[in-house]
């Protein structure tokens, strides 16, 4: 003998506590309440799957657009398989970083347009305007810009030392680095966009407790 009892999704299943028969779905009885949340988080799970699935999909069908725009523009991006990486949204996106001793840097102004000039000459994209300039607690000058292209967005950062720094010792203590000489820093993003015709599906939503 056994006793079976109707889940919320209109299935039956055995309902007794039966020890070769107690796994999910079957086995000791709980209330409603208790297997309607049970069914929500399994159909989540589920769902999730299916999404990942869907989006790995557009994102790959996307990029494949856009490195075909890229080549038949001739851009060549930052040229480093390195600064490849996947974005939080499963996209794809290129980073260069650089520096340069701060005494080489005598014309802030002549220097900022070439890094401008290179990043797009990289990724194809014009940066038109001036940058913004912001001051930062650690003494450095933050210069920035953000453009976009129909197929990239790209953004420019360059972090300029102190005007006037304290000088290094000129003899350090036995077993003690000589201080490093303060140099400019930059950093070139791009990121790709999603292309017309290419939409990643919503994620679906956990459900209520």
């Amino acid at each position: 003998m056994c006793l079976v009892g109707q889940k919320p999704d209109g299935k039956w299943s055995c309902m007794l506590d039966i020890q070769d028969k107690n796994r999910s779905g079957c086995g000791q009885w709980e209330p409603l309440d208790a297997q309607e949340e049970r069914l929500a988080a399994h159909n989540y799970r589920k769902a999730l799957v299916e999404w990942k699935a869907a989006k790995a999909k557009v994102v790959a069908d996307n990029h494949a657009a856009v490195e075909k725009a890229r080549a038949e523009r001739g851009i060549e991006l930052f040229g480093d398989p390195s600064g490849k990486f996947e974005t939080s949204e499963g996209g794809t996106a290129y980073q260069r970083l650089g520096a340069k001793p701060a005494s080489e840097v005598t014309n802030r102004e002549v220097f900022w347009k070439e890094r401008v000039a290179a990043i797009s000459k990289a990724t194809g994209v014009a940066f038109n305007g001036e940058p913004t300039k912001q001051d930062d607690p650690s003494g450095f000058a933050i210069w920035y810009v953000v453009a976009s292209s129909d197929i990239y967005d790209a953004r420019l950062d360059v972090a300029f030392p102190p005007v006037k720094v304290e000088e290094p010792a000129q003899n350090p203590q036995e077993g003690e680095e000589p201080a490093p000489k303060p140099q400019v820093q930059w950093r070139e993003l791009c990121f790709e966009k999603v292309l017309p015709g290419f939409e990643v599906p919503p994620r679906p939503q956990p459900p209520k407790r």
